[in-house]
C-alpha cells in the first residue's frame, strides 16, 4: 500500500492519521517532558522503575466483527495506539522542535525495540479472549482471535536498558480508561526504610512516587508523593497533587481529529506517522509468534484475565490503573 501511494505522492504529502496522537493529553506528555526541568533529568533507568501503558475499552466489537477476527487486538491497538503513545513517552531529547526532528527521534526509538523470540513469547505476552465473542455478528464460530493483550517490552537503548514497559489493551472491560503510568524508584536513603515496623504493625516504608497522566475519559496529571502525617511520630502517607484539566475546562475542547485536520490543512507533519516508524512498529509486531501464545478466557465487562495480573506481580509490581477502578492496593 505504502509503495502505491508514494508512486504518486512524496512523503511530505502523505499524512497517515493515527488519532490517539491528537488526543490533549499525549500531545501534553512532550510538553510535560520537555518544559518541567524537574522530569528530564530524571526520565531514565536510572530512576524510573517501570513504565505502563493502557487502553481499555468498555465497548466489545460492535458491528465490525469481520474485520476485528482477521486483526485482533495486537494489531488492531498494539502496533498503532499504545507504541504511538510509548514513543512519544520514551524518544530521546529531539534537537529542536521542528516536525521532522520529533519524528526522527521518534523513529529511533522504535528501532530500538527488543524483539521477540520463540523464548520469551509466552512469558511476557498474555492474550485474552472476553466471554461470548464467538456468538458476535461475523466472528467465526470457533475463533481464537484475542481481545486482549498484556506484554512487557524492553528498549534496547542507554536511557531505558533494562525498564520494562508494560502494555495493556482490551475490549469488554470494565471501564473506558486510558493513561500512562510513570512508576519511579524508591529512595535508597529514606528515613523510613531503616526504621522496623512499630509496635502498632504499620509499614513505615516508603511508597512508590508515580507519574500519571490520564489520556480518557478524565483529562489530567498525578503524581503521588510520600508526606509525614501530622503526627508526633514519623509515620508517612501518601499525598497526591493533582491536575484535572476536564474539571476546569470540561468538555468543550477541541476533538483530536479537529486537531489533526488543521495540522494537515497547514502541512505540519509533526502528530503523524512516518513510514519509517510504522515499518519499525510492524517489524516489532512479526516478530511474535502468535502459535506460542495461549489465549485465556475472561469476563466481559471484568478486569481481562487473571493471567495478566499474575505477570506483572511476578516481577513483584502491580497495575496502577486498577485505582481508578477501586481495585488497587496501594499499599503495594
Amino acid at each position: 500500500l505504502n509503495n502505491e501511494i508514494k508512486k504518486v505522492f512524496k512523503e511530505d504529502q502523505i499524512f497517515r492519521i493515527d488519532h490517539y496522537l491528537g488526543k490533549e493529553m499525549i500531545q501534553n506528555i512532550t510538553m510535560l517532558r520537555f518544559e518541567n526541568s524537574i522530569f528530564e533529568p530524571i526520565w531514565n533507568n536510572k530512576h524510573i522503575e517501570n513504565i505502563q501503558i493502557v487502553v481499555s475499552e468498555k465497548e466489545g466489537i460492535g458491528l465490525r466483527g469481520e474485520y476485528y477476527d482477521n486483526t485482533g487486538a495486537l494489531k488492531d491497538m498494539v502496533q498503532s495506539h499504545l507504541l504511538q503513545i510509548l514513543s512519544v513517552t520514551t524518544m530521546e531529547s529531539p534537537k529542536n522542535f521542528h516536525m521532522n526532528s520529533i519524528r526522527n527521534a521518534k523513529a529511533k526509538l522504535l528501532e530500538d525495540l527488543v524483539l521477540y523470540t520463540d523464548d520469551n513469547n509466552k512469558e511476557d505476552i498474555i492474550f485474552g479472549q472476553y466471554e461470548g465473542y464467538n456468538k458476535e455478528k461475523g466472528i467465526y464460530e470457533h475463533s481464537n482471535r484475542e481481545t486482549f493483550v498484556a506484554m512487557k517490552v524492553f528498549i534496547d537503548n542507554k536511557r531505558w536498558q533494562g525498564v520494562p514497559i508494560y502494555l495493556m489493551t482490551g475490549k469488554n472491560l470494565k471501564e473506558k480508561l486510558a493513561q500512562v503510568n510513570i512508576e519511579f524508584k524508591k529512595s535508597k536513603n529514606s528515613i523510613n526504610n531503616n526504621m522496623e515496623i512499630n509496635s502498632l504493625g504499620i509499614n513505615k516504608k516508603s511508597k512508590a512516587n508515580v507519574l500519571e497522566i490520564m489520556i480518557q475519559p478524565k483529562e489530567g496529571i498525578g503524581l503521588k508523593i510520600n508526606i509525614k502525617k501530622p503526627t508526633v511520630i514519623n509515620e508517612m502517607e501518601v499525598a497526591e497533587m493533582e491536575y484535572c484539566r476536564t474539571c476546569l475546562t470540561g468538555l468543550n475542547t477541541p476533538d483530536a481529529y479537529v486537531k489533526l485536520l488543521l495540522d494537515v490543512i497547514e502541512g505540519d507533519s509533526t502528530r503523524f506517522t512516518r513510514w519509517d516508524e510504522l515499518a519499525s512498529t510492524w517489524r516489532f509486531i512479526d516478530s511474535i509468534n502468535e502459535e506460542f501464545i495461549k489465549t485465556y478466557r475472561y469476563q466481559a465487562k471484568g478486569l481481562g484475565p487473571d493471567k495478566a495480573y499474575t505477570m506483572i506481580s511476578e516481577d513483584n509490581r502491580k497495575w496502577w490503573f486498577l485505582n481508578k477502578w477501586g481495585e488497587g492496593n496501594e499499599n503495594i
